[in-house]
């Protein structure tokens, strides 16, 4: 899987609305995740206080965003983003600050120094409630208000699709995002291609292409005369002490009759037989 740059930002909008329309996840998702971390966050590793929301969140590893900019289909980006093992539970705060880091990425950034977090804060149980009350209601006002507005409309048009594609795809190359992002399809594409068995046929059909190039070269050089040359003589003594030369002779006595009964009936009068004539049916499968 690889990033297609030249990918309009509406076209890429549109795919990370979809991936994120489809992601539909139980009531017991967050629950599970919860005991699987083992209570932590798996962006700061910190204790999470509950799995419910408004004090933890719902992440995906690899971003949505990566995958909705990607070659992928839309069916393939949306199994890849909304797969059990690409979703994560942060904090409310670790969620904002990896924002569209890779999982991986964002951890080496840690690390390292580069990026660093914020300690998240932890809430008592009524103000967990007052802000659960407080976050359903501004998602209802705002709802409205985007709509009556016209602004959704107004975001969702050509000219401006195109104006925040150009500002985005600067700030992805200045910011060195572009890199990462293709980093980040270079080892799931290299998984894909080994599991799938691509890597093996691109293998096998490039041992058969060098294989024929090495082989005009080696002709052409005339090395492959004197390997048989060499080769000749070594053999040559063996076989005669071995009396392989004699059984050879027989052989070749035989073969020859073949060959000339073949090319007498078969090649001279334009006829094939391969069901009865072992050099016609290895013509035929030529």
């Amino acid at each position: 899987m690889t990033l297609i740059v030249g990918r309009p930002q509406h076209e890429v909008e549109q795919r990370a609305a979809l991936i994120r329309a489809a992601f539909k996840p139980d009531h017991e998702l967050r629950e599970r995740l919860y005991n699987e971390q083992s209570a932590l966050c798996a962006v700061c590793i910190q204790n999470l206080q509950h799995w419910d929301a408004p004090v933890s969140e719902l992440d995906h590893a690899t971003p949505v965003i990566h995958l909705a900019s990607s070659n992928e289909t839309i069916e393939d980006a949306i199994r890849l983003a909304n797969q059990p093992g690409n979703i994560i539970l942060v904090h409310s705060s670790c969620n904002a600050a990896k924002n569209a880091y890779d999982l991986e990425d964002l951890h080496r950034g840690i690390h390292s120094g580069e990026i660093a977090l914020a300690e998240p804060k932890y809430f008592a149980p009524e103000e967990i409630e007052r802000m659960k009350m407080q976050l359903s209601e501004r998602g209802r006002i705002q709802g409205r208000k985007n709509v009556e507005s016209g602004q959704l409309a107004s975001v969702r048009t050509p000219e401006s699709c195109a104006k925040g594609g150009r500002i985005g795809g600067r700030k992805n190359v200045e910011s060195g995002h572009m890199q990462a992002i293709g980093r980040i399809y270079g080892r799931i594409q290299g998984h894909k291609n080994v599991e799938s068995g691509q890597l093996a046929s691109i293998q096998s059909l490039g041992g058969r292409i060098s294989g024929r190039i090495q082989g005009r070269k080696n002709v052409e050089s005339g090395h492959l005369t004197s390997i048989a040359s060499m080769g000749g003589r070594i053999g040559g003594c063996r076989n005669v002490e071995s009396g392989q030369l004699a059984s050879i002779c027989v052989e070749g006595g035989r073969a020859a009759s073949l060959i000339n009964n073949h090319k007498r009936w078969h090649i001279n009068r334009g006829i094939s037989k391969p069901e009865t004539c072992a050099l016609c049916k290895a013509v035929h499968c030529m």
